[in-house]
């Protein structure tokens, strides 16, 4: 039996054999803490903490994150005008899923298969394993979010890469491919696109 639920584009959770796939389409977000989706993804992960026929959630990472800079009105913490409790509150939004996601009751996978990840480092350390297309290209890139390349990074990343490997990430802004960030630890595994969520789906089938 299959379950959806959607909340438009850019956040839809589809429940299949007992795997929850929580897709989030970067191509729909122009920031990573566009306070919209943080809304959305914690409404659909309070769904399934309690859904009994979920043994597993898959963070789908898919769509590719526009180099544009985001609009305003979607992003308000880069509102000047709108003040310091503008610029927190969709930051403390963020961190509420990701913390909540780091904390979910059930085995948690990540599968980036976006062909350029800019702001979702967080959520994907933030699961207990992460696989990735090997095409896919990681940037510690802070152009969606008007920051300095490298900045506001969280715990999560910085403990799963080496230091060197963070730094030269950090300071230089280049991007590193699947292979690079299975080899510096930010994913368990990276696979071929036609081969990435069968082998999702068998780790997943052995988790739940």
């Amino acid at each position: 039996m299959t379950t959806v639920r959607k909340e438009k584009d850019d956040a839809t959770c589809t429940v299949e054999g007992g795997i929850a796939w929580l897709e989030l389409d970067l191509g729909s977000v122009r920031c990573r803490e566009a306070p919209a989706l943080n809304r959305k993804v914690i409404r659909i992960l309070d769904e399934i903490e309690f859904d009994r026929t979920v043994g597993v959630l898959v963070l789908v990472v898919e769509g590719c994150m526009s180099p544009e800079r985001p609009n305003a009105r979607e992003n308000p913490g880069k509102n000047v005008s709108s003040g310091t409790d503008a610029e927190r509150r969709p930051r403390r939004e963020a961190q509420s899923w990701w913390n909540r996601l780091y904390c979910l009751r059930k085995p948690t996978i990540a599968m980036v298969t976006a062909c350029r990840v800019d702001g979702a480092y967080d959520p994907v350390s933030a699961c207990d394993l992460a696989f990735a297309d090997i095409d896919t290209q990681f940037m510690l890139d802070g152009d969606n979010c008007d920051a300095i390349p490298g900045m506001d990074r969280s715990p999560g990343t910085t403990g799963l890469l080496s230091m060197r490997g963070l730094m030269y990430h950090a300071l230089t802004g280049e991007s590193i491919n699947g292979a690079t960030a299975a080899e510096w630890g930010l994913v368990n595994e990276a696979l071929p696109a036609d081969r990435l969520r069968a082998r999702v789906i068998q780790v997943a089938n052995t988790l739940r």
